[in-house]
């Protein structure tokens, strides 16, 4: 068993889109004038194919709100690589906190809800890996994200769930097509609507 402690002080952002402008005003994550603090603890062991890791981390992160105070989102996630066997791993995270937005488009893209507070969400995913050779990986995993609906209005255009399933194929070759297949993601409202797509990537490496 190896253990180890990682630490990062970030530049603070809500994940936004961009605006009109290039430079867009500073948003609410940049108006805190705090940067993002990250920690995190993992424990490894083995080696090569049979290598694996477990990690415990932390988030944190300031946001000026309309009333001109700061409010605190924090988030804890947990995150696993485990080798099974040779041919066989699990990989996955999951977390629970406020204001995942920031990380990527957590909290389904959502910062602020009720009397403007950060939004509550948990979620995560998980996948399993076949390696049939060393030349290939198929892969079928499953995900979800989740806000808390007393922290949205009844109203809102977002009180939803969103779930995701995902089935790929990666050649490992040192070059080669990568197809990937994204399928039936689904978004639940207070008035159970159903939005299912299936997208497919291809990337080449070289």
């Amino acid at each position: 068993m190896r253990f180890g402690l990682q630490g990062a002080v970030l530049a603070p952002t809500t994940s936004a889109a961009v605006g009109t402008f290039d430079v867009p005003d500073f948003d609410v994550a940049e108006k805190s004038k705090r940067p993002f603090v990250e920690s995190r603890a993992r424990m490894r062991w083995g080696s090569d194919d049979t290598a694996g890791e477990i990690g415990l981390g932390m988030h944190w992160g300031w946001y000026a709100t309309a009333t001109d105070s700061i409010d605190e989102g924090h988030i804890i996630a947990l995150d696993a690589l485990v080798p099974v066997t040779r041919f066989f791993e699990f990989r996955g995270e999951a977390y629970d906190g406020r204001a995942a937005r920031s990380l990527g488009g957590g909290g389904v893209g959502q910062l602020f809800g009720n009397n403007a507070v950060l939004i509550r969400s948990r979620g995560g995913w998980g996948q399993f890996n076949i390696k049939p050779s060393p030349a290939f990986v198929i892969g079928a995993g499953y995900g979800i994200d989740d806000p808390h609906d007393t922290d949205i209005a009844a109203s809102a255009r977002l009180k939803t769930r969103r779930n995701r399933c995902m089935l790929n194929g990666v050649p490992q070759d040192h070059w080669c097509l990568v197809p990937s297949s994204d399928g039936s993601a689904r978004t639940t409202c207070q008035r159970s609507f159903v939005n299912d797509h299936i997208n497919l990537a291809f990337g080449f490496e070289f």
